[in-house]
This record gives C-alpha cells, sequence and structure tokens, in this order.
C-alpha cells in the first residue's frame, strides 16, 4: 500500500471527509455568511517528531495562518510554522519550517462553535544530528472554532503534517484567528 494511505491516515481522511459533508443546512442558514471573507491567525504550535524507530522530540513554536473562506463552509488555508528544538538521546533536532496549503470544511454546532476538518500539503525542513533535511507529505487535521466576537475567534486544532514511512510529524495548536 502507499506510504501515506495507510490505515490511520485513511480512517482521518474519511473522518474528516465525513464531518464536513455532514454539516445541517438549516445551522448554516441560522448563520451570517461567512462566503467571501479573509482570515488570519496565530496560534503556538505544540509540535511532536515521532520516527518509527528510537525517542521522539518534541518542542514549542509558533504557526501563523491565513485563508480565504469562498464559501460558508469550504475555506483554502496556508500555515506557516518555525521554531523550536529538543534533544533525545544526544542528538538534537530543530524544527526549521513547515508550509502547509489546505481545504478545510467547517461545521457549525451552534451559533459559537464549529468544528473543522483539513486536508491537503505540507513541506518540512529540519535539522537533525547538524544535517539538513526536508520532507513533504498529506496532511490532516481536525479542529474546534469559538467565536468570541463577531470577527474574533479562539480555536486549537491537532494536525499530522507529515507522515512518512519513517516519521511522522504531529502538532496540536491554540490560538486565535481574526476574520476581515
Amino acid at each position: 500500500m502507499n506510504q501515506y494511505l495507510n490505515r490511520p491516515t485513511i480512517t482521518c481522511l474519511g473522518l474528516a471527509a465525513a464531518l464536513t459533508l455532514a454539516a445541517a443546512p438549516g445551522q448554516v442558514l441560522a448563520q451570517q455568511s461567512k462566503a467571501d471573507t479573509v482570515y488570519v491567525g496565530l496560534d503556538v504550535h505544540g509540535w511532536r517528531f515521532n520516527p518509527d524507530r528510537g525517542s521522539s522530540w518534541s518542542d514549542i513554536g509558533i504557526r501563523g495562518r491565513a485563508g480565504y473562506q469562498f464559501l460558508d463552509q469550504i475555506a483554502a488555508e496556508v500555515h506557516l510554522a518555525t521554531g523550536g528544538s529538543d534533544r533525545a538521546n544526544g542528538v538534537r533536532l530543530e524544527m526549521d519550517f513547515l508550509a502547509g496549503a489546505f481545504l478545510r470544511g467547517d461545521i457549525p454546532l451552534s451559533r459559537y462553535f464549529s468544528l473543522y476538518g483539513l486536508l491537503g500539503v505540507s513541506y518540512l525542513d529540519y535539522t537533525v544530528a547538524r544535517s539538513s533535511e526536508d520532507e513533504t507529505s498529506i496532511s490532516f487535521g481536525l479542529g474546534v472554532d469559538y467565536q468570541i466576537t463577531g470577527n474574533t475567534y479562539l480555536s486549537a486544532d491537532y494536525i499530522r503534517y507529515i507522515s512518512d514511512s519513517d516519521f511522522d510529524y504531529d502538532a496540536f495548536n491554540v490560538g486565535a484567528r481574526w476574520r476581515f
């Protein structure tokens, strides 16, 4: 089977697609239209680099994101993250740069809460044992938004940015997003 389409990946992609398609039309109509808006966000990026063998590395960086909501429940979103390093078994890993492009599907649960799924592709540049490495992979994740004002949201998400045959790179992100 393709290295990107293993059982956990297929399960998460299926769940993200099902959640995106399951949104009730009545809930969407009850909310103010979000279509044709731009948004930006800033998050704490708690990442984990988990090789198939050996110790994991983890630390905290920052993530910026920007998106365009072209339909009430569908947006295109980009992520840029950097920062953090960790040492495991005497080997240092630094997360130099992460970039991702996603399609985002929102499911409104109430006027203030919504779930969202992300599906896209990410590029990771990192340094391990003074050797610069990079990887590109299909990415997927799930998150939740809480609207605190008309255009301000608190959000949290979990994303598997890289799923490689040798390692996984995951992140739990918490922050805020602003719609314009």
